[in-house]
């Protein structure tokens, strides 16, 4: 009834694009776990080796989207790349999902720019885990970091927004 790596069952095909080397260590080595039947239909996600799918879910609590608010995430020895650069176009929640590192590794989160940034707030849970607790969340407007495996950085993404309103140029 399940597919190769489907719910977390293990690939017995260690040659399939489903094997997922967080079930497996059978996994051939140049395979890139392609999750697009797990995630949502219609949407693919491709997380390379050395990277783990997590959710990131955005809510706004008027309903409305995220007025121009928007939420980037980078690596923070690297803030030219960017994993996730977007907002919440409509709705009271939405969900993306990034690609972040299996190993240890500190990102940065920044939350800017806007109007109503009080409705604002996300979290980032781990994909495969729906009971996971959030590893990083928070509100508008926000300047944070969090760490993935162990990373050895100081986690201040702790739920509440952390930036004056008037210290952010495009906050409305």
């Amino acid at each position: 009834y399940l597919e190769c790596g489907h719910d977390g069952y293990a690939c017995r095909d260690p040659g399939s694009k489903k094997c997922d080397p967080e079930r497996t260590s059978k996994c051939d080595d140049d395979i890139i776990v392609d999750n697009d039947d797990s995630v949502e239909p219609g949407i693919a996600i491709d997380c390379a080796r050395d990277k783990t799918l997590y959710r990131l879910d955005m809510y706004d609590s008027f309903g409305d989207g995220w007025d121009g608010t928007t939420l980037t995430i980078t690596p923070t020895d690297d803030k030219t790349n960017k994993v996730f650069d977007g907002s919440l176009e409509k709705g009271s929640k939405g969900t993306q999902y990034v690609c972040l590192s299996r190993t240890k590794k500190c990102y940065n989160v920044e939350v800017s720019g806007g109007v109503w940034g009080k409705e604002v707030s996300w979290e980032i849970k781990p994909f495969y885990n729906e009971g996971a607790p959030s590893i990083a969340g928070g509100g508008a407007p926000m300047d944070c970091e969090f760490g993935v495996a162990g990373g050895d950085c100081k986690s201040t993404c702790d739920g509440k927004a952390n930036k004056k309103a008037e210290n952010d140029p495009d906050y409305k």
